[in-house]
């Protein structure tokens, strides 16, 4: 199996916020983390390649769940979207794996999971209600949510035929982690305290 490695630098934007705030901060997905897969250029991988894109991110707030969004071109005729298989590995070691084809296919499926896959297009998972997940919301699949810094790792396998995809973005969303919600409101009350002296 041929493997490509491609590194990313990410980090969330860094806010003082009242407790009062914070909340809104979350829901606004001010500390979501956006990844650029090979910064949205094209990856062909053929029957058995993957790409693997690690990004250190910093922040530290709780990531609970992903969305995806590419542009996938069948490159032989009679490959789907979902024979692609996409495996997360977070900081702390938990892993999420969705897609694929045939034994060695995720548990998970995609949103666009089977032959409604079929044609050339953009593709979606987790986001906005599609016309085959609905609900809007992205999935929540880190339990408890990873609050620890450091290295992700995103593995794109494909695991039938060849395909191309372009545009690749995966988004890492944050929720309050346990004891976030506590830092935050320090954090605004130090910077109104400092404003107060000045």
């Amino acid at each position: 199996m041929k493997t490509k490695t491609y590194v990313i630098a990410a980090s969330a934007a860094c806010c003082m916020a009242s407790a009062a705030m914070a909340n809104n901060l979350f829901e606004n997905g001010q500390f979501d983390e956006l990844i650029v897969v090979n910064g949205g250029e094209a990856i062909t991988l053929a029957s058995g390649e993957s790409v693997t894109v690690t990004a250190n991110i910093s922040s530290n707030v709780g990531f609970a769940g992903f969305t995806f969004a590419g542009v996938f071109v069948d490159e032989t005729g009679g490959t789907w979207a979902s024979d692609t298989r996409l495996d997360v590995v977070a900081p702390d070691g938990q892993t999420y794996s969705i897609g694929g084809f045939g034994t060695d296919s995720a548990d998970n499926d995609w949103d666009f999971q089977g032959g409604q896959s079929s044609d050339d297009g953009a593709y979606f998972h987790g986001i906005g209600g599609d016309g085959w997940d609905g609900d809007g919301n992205f999935d929540t699949v880190f339990s408890p949510p990873v609050t620890m810094a450091g290295e992700w790792s995103f593995t794109l396998t494909q695991q039938f035929g060849a395909a191309t995809w372009k545009g690749v973005n995966i988004t890492l969303h944050a929720i309050p982690a346990p004891g976030a919600l506590a830092l935050l409101g320090l954090a605004g009350l130090a910077g109104a305290g400092r404003r107060r002296r000045a």
